[in-house]
């Protein structure tokens, strides 16, 4: 299992406020975030674990930038997220126009406040999911 990280050339700020401004301004103008080190492909894998902040209900633009250069169409995707009550808003629409993939699957989405507080509260149910995906991932390689 390999984890990637998709980072802005130019960061984040640490203010969460300052943050979702930034944020806003993306979505309102459709900006693309430059990559620092951007994924070259993701052919060697069936199966995405994507996770992700949703904000104002859709994917932050820098994963956009990142998800419209690679080609998942047939792989895998379990999204998972943190928003503030939106839940996954629009954030799967956006997955199945950016990602091409015919395969996303049940998400997690949880409140990033929420697992903030008290992520032990939230530990076994996000296990849970986990163990979910892994057993529908060892069928789909029973079958191939």
């Amino acid at each position: 299992c390999n984890i990637f990280k998709i980072n802005p050339k130019k960061p984040y700020p640490s203010s969460y406020n300052e943050t979702l401004i930034r944020a806003k301004n993306e979505l309102d103008k459709d900006l693309r975030p430059e990559i620092d080190s951007p994924i070259g492909n993701l052919n060697q894998y069936t199966v995405i674990f994507l996770g992700f902040p949703t904000w104002y209900e859709h994917l932050p633009k820098i994963l956009v930038n990142q998800l419209e250069f690679l080609d998942m169409f047939d792989h895998y995707v379990f999204p998972f997220n943190t928003n503030e009550g939106s839940g996954f808003g629009k954030t799967l629409d956006d997955l199945k126009k950016f990602t091409k993939s015919k395969y996303i699957k049940n998400g997690f989405t949880i409140k990033g406040t929420e697992i903030r507080k008290d992520f032990n509260k939230f530990k076994t149910k996000i296990l849970e999911w986990v163990k979910k995906c892994i057993d529908f991932v060892d069928n789909i390689h029973d079958e191939l």
